[in-house]
């Protein structure tokens, strides 16, 4: 789980029906109508907890064996993937094959992530999309978590099946909030929008799916015979050397995931981001947002070099975290 979430922030991610999102966002904001309340009063009395289903998403994510096609949108930028998805002896594999554009399938058995490219002159240098899982949700939030309120506001379909919808808040504006749309049955998520204040940033929506898959995946080796490949694996990202820089404000809750000599990736559970510095460069201050990922830089204090924020981020967060890094001096 967590290797997926390491790699995120190097990917574009999630576009669906943009009038039907509003309506989810103006009925999370508003008072409770008259239909969301016939709706909560449907739901079992355990369903109508927010810690039932971040207990039953945080099972599926792995358990669950499942195969079906997913669209992420964000911005202008769409893909469309298919996932297979398997655990047996404790053991997630996967396959996520992309449907448009290049060719690539990432694979994963347990720990051990490669992507391969059907074409053997294809460029490594790319983002890679390691499941649909990884920006919307992971199993580490907590329903009572001090910087979200969770609440369960309805039901809703996706991809056929019947789905109960959370509205994930952030306690200050710090961060963004989430909308989330989980199978009724299995739990698993099918469905997520990334918010900032009533902007759909992301969206993630399964188009087909099916449980209970008892087929195994095809062997790797035979399947991609004659593919490029290199590996996404978690020692490929880390290293032994210390950080040599410091950030020294962050917001509320996020602790570091992963840390090298150039780079620390942080996450809170549910949004994440990572600082960049690149001793001996300096380009001019930037802040934008580029298809719902803020990206800063600046320069770094104290010496030659530019601290780069990418990641999850309202842009007045990035910009302030940009602003605390500074070098450590040995």
């Amino acid at each position: 789980m967590r290797i997926i979430q390491i790699l995120q922030f190097r990917t574009p991610l999630k576009t669906l029906r943009w009038v039907n999102g509003l309506a989810v966002l103006i009925m999370v904001i508003s008072p409770a109508t008259r239909a969301e309340t016939r709706e909560i009063t449907m739901l079992l009395e355990d369903e109508r907890s927010p810690d039932y289903w971040i207990e039953k998403m945080s099972s599926s994510l792995l358990r669950e064996n499942y195969r079906g096609v997913f669209t992420l949108a964000r911005g202008r930028q769409f893909s469309s993937l298919e996932v297979d998805h398997r655990f047996r002896d404790g053991v997630v594999q996967e396959q996520l094959t992309q449907l448009n554009g290049p060719l690539r399938r990432v694979v994963r058995e347990g720990d051990h992530i490669r992507c391969f490219h059907e074409s053997e002159n294809a460029s490594l240098n790319h983002a890679v999309l390691l499941g649909p899982f990884s920006q919307s949700f992971n199993a580490l939030l907590e329903a009572e978590s001090d910087n979200y309120n969770v609440k369960v506001v309805g039901l809703d379909r996706v991809a056929g099946r019947e789905a109960v919808m959370l509205a994930v808040q952030p306690s200050v504006n710090d961060r963004f909030g989430f909308m989330l749309w989980l199978d009724r049955s299995k739990g698993l998520l099918l469905q997520s929008h990334l918010v900032d204040r009533g902007r759909i940033l992301e969206i993630l929506q399964f188009a087909t799916i099916e449980f209970d898959v008892t087929t195994a995946l095809e062997d790797t080796d035979l399947l991609h015979q004659g593919w490029a490949v290199h590996s996404l694996s978690e020692e490929v990202l880390t290293s032994n050397e210390e950080p040599t820089f410091k950030v020294k404000w962050m917001p509320r809750g996020y602790r570091v995931v992963t840390a090298n000599k150039d780079r620390i990736h942080f996450s809170d559970g549910v949004s994440d981001f990572s600082v960049f510095v690149e001793q001996g460069r300096e380009l001019p201050k930037l802040s934008t947002e580029i298809e719902g990922r803020s990206i800063v830089t600046r320069p770094l204090r104290g010496r030659p070099g530019q601290i780069t924020i990418v990641g999850a981020l309202p842009l007045q967060t990035a910009e302030r975290l940009a602003e605390s890094v500074e070098p450590i001096i040995f």
